[in-house]
């Protein structure tokens, strides 16, 4: 019979006992002049040639293969996390008659897995002991049950900590908006949001073909209807329920990390989301990116949840998931194409299984289509033709980012849209589209008018769309914002959550590009989140790209730096190293041993430099940040604070000049606004109000004649009863 037992020895120390201790090469079971490093795992059983066949039981003390320090070995512990800290564990083979070695066997027999000089064990010590008996089993399952237990109440309680602070963050940051000038005035797609909500609302109005998506503005259109008689109480409930959706994005992203990396990755991914200054800043407002962060997260949870072959229920919950997103942000359903795709591919590779598969992806057909019917059927109706995509803005979003005159990543609105807005943009782009193509084409013709025509300009100039998407690329992992009709760095003045010191997108994505190999590599729910966090990615950069288009990526790119994360931490856990954390020779042998260890810090070194480098801030134009908070002062008639922000202006346009000539007007500084009417004028002489406003200026200057040919242009260009009332007055 041949005993297992295990040798712990302290590195550096000498190794003549241990080689005076082990036996003769003809003794061991291995091969001969090699000892095994044991690394198993201690549920493996293992063949003894006298035993019979192999044991199941645990290795350890009444095992075939057991660790003689320590005593009984703890059930799913790794041999490793039973030697002592600092020693190398190795198994030889003892044979009977052999000399006896001279070790405590017992925790309480002298120092663990060391050498007492003078002692000896028998094997009569090695003997396995009988089975444990009811009441110990019992007891150490109630001691596995308080631990589990104790673990998950710490969990808990730490997330509900994260999830009050970013509730608490969030709810400040609403207040914050009501009391701006932006949450007051509402601009870009805001307003257009809002409006179009007032068109659901009225009965009379004919439907329309939904230039954008259209979830949100039926949101609104919902509160409206609640509230028929305060908009400000329905808009307030529009920002209370994206900030509860982002709450909901904090729990789905601690989720998603918990199932992948376990409940420190869980905490990390959710105290990431619930830091993240531009989701603080654009879930309590009107747009869609908080609906659409949160859809896109819960999306890719049930995705990691969904399996080699889920039960239809699952496919079916997954497919409504998807198809509501893509009523929120467009580029989930190509998501659900691409998921409904590869579950095609499964079912046909799953033989065995391939009815229940086939099961699955036609409830998943059915889930995604589901919600785009209703949408579906009405444009048939209002266009005569079949379109699965319910909005007609993706070939103008496409051209407007990829036009050949466009030298920028960002989106520059052709010439003849004029000022860049949904309902403006949604008009040009269908008159002009009408225009070239000689007859009045539907909405979903003109976006196919205005795709051939971009991806006519990229095979004209195929260098400048690769470099496009190079500089999209870097755009979409780096910090800085863009700055639009929101300028997150200008609203950072109106409080004090804005200029706290919170996480930003630098460091996020490079961590994330550390964690993408890893949750490849682990294949499962980990690399489902990871190529759709990359498919999703890759539908934003060879679109267009605007900084907040990538706020839906967050969560995806917190559980892959979680993954990261988890990976550094556990290497930097060895005990070996936090002995003595000086010791800087010990941590630079210990890494040249463990390839794991060195892959992994290397990777994190990486990281914090790329993170450094993209979290650079870039010169930004806050130009468009300044005027469209002008436009807010204005319709508030803060005319001090218009002419504060337009002298922040570096290249003011023609609005920027009419805006400043008409606070300067209401001062009553008749020269200056004079001047300022001169200068917009010169940029754009189609500018009705413009000639108005510079006749009513001449006219307090004294200078008649000059006013009348002023205000007889302005009513060439537009009628109005004030300027035919001035032009009387200026005539007698």
């Amino acid at each position: 019979m041949v005993v297992r037992a295990s040798i712990s020895s302290k590195p550096g120390a000498s190794r003549t006992a241990a080689r005076a201790m082990a036996p003769p090469p003809e003794a061991c079971s291995e091969r001969p002049g090699r000892v095994r490093r044991q690394g198993a795992s201690p549920l493996v059983p293992r063949q003894d040639p006298e035993s019979g066949p192999p044991s199941r039981r645990p290795s350890g003390i009444g095992a075939p293969a057991f660790g003689v320090k320590g005593g009984p070995a703890v059930r799913g512990r790794r041999p490793s996390e039973r030697t002592a800290r600092g020693r190398s564990c190795r198994s030889v083979s003892i044979a009977p008659g052999s000399a006896a070695f001279g070790y405590s066997a017992s925790r309480g027999g002298g120092q663990r897995g060391t050498r007492t000089p003078g002692s000896s064990v028998g094997l009569e010590a090695l003997v396995p002991p009988s089975a444990p008996s009811p009441r110990a089993l019992r007891s150490v399952n109630g001691s596995r049950e308080n631990e589990r237990s104790r673990r998950t109440r710490s969990y808990g309680l730490a997330l509900l900590a994260i999830l009050a602070l970013g509730a608490c963050f969030r709810a400040v940051r609403l207040t914050e908006e009501r009391r701006g000038p932006l949450g007051q005035v509402l601009l870009g797609d805001e307003a257009s949001y809002e409006r179009w909500a007032e068109r659901i609302l009225d009965p009379a109005a004919p439907y329309e073909v939904p230039f954008q998506a259209p979830l949100q503005a039926y949101h609104i259109a919902a509160w409206r209807a609640v509230f028929p008689a305060d908009p400000a109480a329905a808009r307030d409930a529009v920002r209370w329920v994206g900030v509860l959706l982002g709450l909901g994005t904090i729990l789905l992203a601690a989720a998603l990390g918990r199932r992948l990396g376990g409940p420190m990755a869980g905490l990390l991914a959710a105290l990431w989301v619930a830091l993240y200054r531009p989701l603080i800043y654009h879930e309590p407002t009107l747009l869609r990116d908080g609906p659409a962060t949160f859809a896109t997260t819960l999306s890719v949870w049930l995705l990691v949840r969904w399996g080699a072959c889920p039960p239809p229920r699952r496919s079916l919950l997954l497919g409504l998931c998807l198809g509501l997103g893509a009523l929120v942000r467009e580029n989930l359903l190509l998501l659900g194409l691409g998921v409904l795709a590869g579950g095609a591919w499964i079912a046909v590779r799953q033989r065995p299984r391939r009815g229940r598969a086939a099961v699955g992806v036609a409830a998943l057909l059915l889930g995604l289509f589901l919600p785009l019917a209703p949408w579906i059927v009405r444009n048939h109706r209002a266009e005569g033709g079949l379109f699965l995509i319910p909005t007609w803005n993706g070939g103008t979003v496409f051209y407007g980012f990829n036009r050949r005159d466009n030298l920028t990543r960002g989106y520059v609105p052709p010439t003849f849209v004029g000022r860049a807005n949904a309902e403006n943009e949604r008009a040009a782009y269908l008159a002009e589209a009408s225009r070239r193509a000689g007859r009045r084409l539907t909405p979903h013709e003109a976006s196919s008018f205005w795709l051939r025509a971009a991806l006519a300009d990229i095979a004209a100039a195929p260098r400048l769309y690769v470099v496009k998407v190079l500089c999209r690329c870097w755009g979409l992992l780096a910090s800085t914002e863009d700055a639009q009709a929101r300028d997150m760095e200008l609203d950072r003045a109106e409080g004090w959550v804005l200029g706290l010191p919170l996480l930003d997108h630098g460091l996020l994505s490079a961590l994330a590009l550390l964690g993408l190999p890893c949750a490849l590599r682990r294949g499962g729910g980990a690399r489902r989140l990871a190529l759709s966090a990359v498919f999703l990615a890759g539908t934003i950069v060879s679109v267009g790209l605007v900084t907040r288009y990538r706020l839906p990526l967050v969560p995806l790119f917190a559980g892959l730096a979680s993954l990261a994360l988890r990976g550094i931490g556990r290497s930097l856990a060895h005990r070996a190293r936090l002995r003595r954390p000086t010791d800087l020779r010990g941590w630079a042998m210990d890494l040249s041993r463990r390839r794991e260890s060195t892959a992994w810090l290397l990777g994190a070194a990486g990281a914090l430099a790329l993170g450094l480098l993209l979290a650079q801030p870039r010169p930004v134009s806050h130009d468009a940040g300044h005027v469209n908070r002008a436009i807010a002062w204005h319709a508030l008639r803060r005319f001090r604070l218009v002419e504060s922000e337009l002298q922040a202006v570096q290249e003011p346009d023609a609005l920027a000049h009419e805006l400043l000539a008409e606070a300067l007007l209401r001062r009553g500084a008749w020269a200056e606004a004079a001047r300022a009417y001169r200068r917009a004028l010169a940029r754009d002489e189609e500018r009705a109000r413009c000639w108005a406003g510079l006749a009513t200026a001449l006219e307090r200057l004294g200078r008649r004649e000059e006013a009348l040919k002023a205000v007889r242009r302005a009513r060439a260009l537009e009628d109005h009863p004030e300027w035919a009332a001035l032009e009387r007055a200026l005539a007698r």
